[in-house]
């Protein structure tokens, strides 16, 4: 990680690319980018949808599911680590990390922080005017991205390893897996395997970083809609951004209706299609979340390891989602 950067730098930073990018899932990676001098447009376009809770359904909060994606990418990129132990600390940094997030702000759930619906035109006038729930986003994201930073440093010294960067390690954590099993089969599919999101998609296993909250699978297969119709904010500069921004916000207040038609007459747009994918899981298992799905939630990624393989309902999950999503990328 940059040594040069302190804290306060850090957080300004963060608080300039939520602004900048419009996307706090974006915005958290962006600010990884600057403070480990490694940037990752594969990564950046497939975390596209993560944006107010996953596509606006107000689940996990896009800076915590965005910091567990980065904090993986980063640890499977340190020199010399150890593939036997990657795994665990990326876990070990994701619980760490969302924890901290519970006990400063509340709730690691976007609906709970700003009480905003962002698939209604009154929901996204609620979040910008008069701009309190927006600087609540703005205060967040700088603090949180000083813990970033920080839990990625406290891994490498750990293990002892140079605070550098250099490709991604292939492959990803052990399957059956939440979300590297579902994003893995799409990306094979697809013919974009071999990519950095592999070990990334570690923490987000239980729900996110063990959070119980939206489930791993569906993450999974938004990732890899994210791969196909997602942006990279450093590609297109803020006209281009902002344009994205409106397209795919007017899809989200859109999203009842074209929940009701057919994939055929869908945008080819991430915001559209990942939502669409997200409503009919819902529709499909009766949640979006982990534990009210599983009916539990894990304590420990051994715990969890030990769950998936005799896990019906998590394996009708798996299913239904690379299925789904395969229409999703190829209608």
């Amino acid at each position: 990680m940059s040594k040069t950067m302190k804290p306060s730098q850090i957080k300004r930073k963060a608080r300039g690319n939520l602004l900048y990018a419009l996307n706090c899932a974006q915005a958290t990676l962006l600010t990884l980018s600057s403070t480990s001098e490694k940037s990752d447009p594969v990564l950046m376009r497939a975390a596209t949808n993560f944006e107010g809770g996953c596509v606006g359904c107000g689940s996990t909060c896009g800076v915590v599911s965005g910091g567990v994606l980065g904090m993986g990418a980063l640890m499977s990129s340190l020199p010399g680590q150890d593939p036997q132990h990657l795994e665990q600390d990326i876990y070990e940094a994701s619980l760490a990390y969302r924890k901290w997030f519970e006990d400063r702000f509340g709730t690691s759930v976007c609906y709970e922080r700003v009480e905003t619906n962002f698939g209604t035109v009154g929901g996204m006038l609620s979040y910008l005017f008069p701009g309190d729930k927006m600087l609540r986003c703005l205060q967040h994201i700088g603090e949180a991205l000083v813990v970033l930073d920080d839990e990625v440093r406290r891994i490498a010294e750990k293990r002892n390893l140079p605070i550098l960067f250099e490709e991604s390690l292939p492959g990803g954590p052990a399957e059956p897996h939440c979300a590297y099993t579902v994003f893995k089969a799409l990306a094979e599919r697809s013919g974009k395997q071999g990519n950095s999101v592999g070990w990334a998609c570690t923490g987000l296993g239980g729900g996110v970083a063990l959070s119980g909250a939206v489930c791993g699978g569906l993450l999974g297969a938004i990732l890899g809609l994210g791969l196909e119709y997602g942006i990279d904010p450093e590609e297109l500069g803020y006209g281009g951004i902002l344009k994205e921004f409106v397209v795919g916000h007017r899809n989200l207040v859109k999203h009842e209706k074209l929940a009701e038609g057919p994939i055929e007459e869908l945008p080819k747009e991430a915001f559209a299609r990942s939502r669409y994918l997200a409503d009919g899981f819902e529709k499909t298992f009766g949640s979006l979340n982990c534990r009210e799905i599983t009916g539990r939630e894990f304590a420990s990624p051994d715990e969890l390891n030990s769950y998936l393989p005799d896990s019906k309902v998590c394996g009708e999950i798996f299913s239904w989602c690379e299925q789904e999503a395969t229409k999703l990328l190829t209608t």
